[in-house]
């Protein structure tokens, strides 16, 4: 973790319908020790046969933050992976694809504290034949009462895929918010976006792999991200010059029905996931693993 001077200027919506103004009151002091403010960064990463990393690429590198580059750089250098090896076991150098999520919380001085919460090592790739990929999606419908209350979140989606490539079964993992008010209000509203994204995805199909060592499974599990937007981000509507990070309340992370009840709850930071994109539970082609947990340096 590196303490950095960032400036946010983003707020979050206060839903608080027919709340008495003393609990709208305790609400917001008590929603603020929960806000997070991240920042998706994507990049490659490249690692020695040692599993030590020899060089970091960040996209969009000039818009970053300033503070935040040097932070990330100083930080994945010092990662240690195991490293990438061929079919006979012996290992070599790699470069991989890389998407960090950062988040900023606040510290006790006012200030923020900023750490490296998930990273992926893969990315959507739709000709891959090893992996899952989109055949027929219709974009989920935006809930009418979100609308009227311009209620915006990211629900990411666990999904189980049958062999015929379709939708077994759905459920949510986690919903983020970019609005706050008392835990029913927000529950309401994180079951509302997941009930429309829920709806949608049962209707998908999808390509399932034909190659590789997944393509015998009897199901395969993937997460999908989306995102429920009234508007242009920032970065697109203003062409502002640096990444501007986004603000919101986390939801609770869920047990998916699949999932084994009596195993700990997957860890795994969904958030740092790619809208647009399908991503495998088990993803055979990540050839490197991060071994360094994260926030450690």
């Amino acid at each position: 973790m590196r303490r950095i001077f960032l400036a946010f200027l983003l707020a979050l919506a206060l839903v608080t319908a027919s709340v008495p103004r003393a609990e709208a009151a305790a609400t917001a002091r008590a929603v603020k020790k929960t806000i997070e403010h991240s920042l998706r960064l994507d990049g490659t990463v490249a690692v020695t046969a040692e599993g030590q990393v020899e060089d970091v690429v960040l996209k969009d590198a000039g818009r970053i933050p300033p503070g935040v580059e040097a932070f990330v750089q100083d930080a994945v250098r010092r990662w240690q992976f195991e490293p990438a090896r061929d079919a006979e076991g012996h290992a070599f150098s790699v470069r991989a694809p890389m998407s960090l999520r950062l988040v900023a919380g606040q510290a006790e001085d006012g200030g923020h504290v900023v750490s490296i919460r998930g990273a992926s090592f893969t990315e959507y790739d739709p000709d891959d034949l090893s992996s899952v990929a989109y055949l027929d999606m219709v974009v989920p419908r935006y809930p009418d009462r979100a609308v009227r209350a311009r209620i915006e979140g990211d629900a990411y989606m666990g999904v189980k895929i049958g062999r015929d490539g379709r939708v077994e079964d759905v459920a949510t993992r986690q919903v983020n918010l970019h609005a706050y008010g008392t835990e029913r209000v927000m529950e309401k509203w994180r079951g509302l976006l997941a009930a429309a994204a829920t709806k949608a995805i049962r209707e998908w199909t999808f390509r399932v792999p034909t190659e590789g060592p997944l393509a015998g499974e009897s199901y395969w599990q993937v997460m999908v991200p989306i995102a429920f937007r009234l508007r242009e981000s920032p970065d697109e509507s203003s062409g502002s010059a640096t990444l501007l990070w986004t603000t919101y309340v986390p939801g609770p992370k869920h047990q998916l029905p699949w999932e084994d009840p009596s195993g700990p709850l997957d860890s795994s930071s969904p958030d740092v996931l790619a809208e647009g994109g399908v991503y495998m539970r088990h993803d055979v082609r990540p050839r490197i693993r991060l071994l360094t947990p994260l926030g450690e340096r």
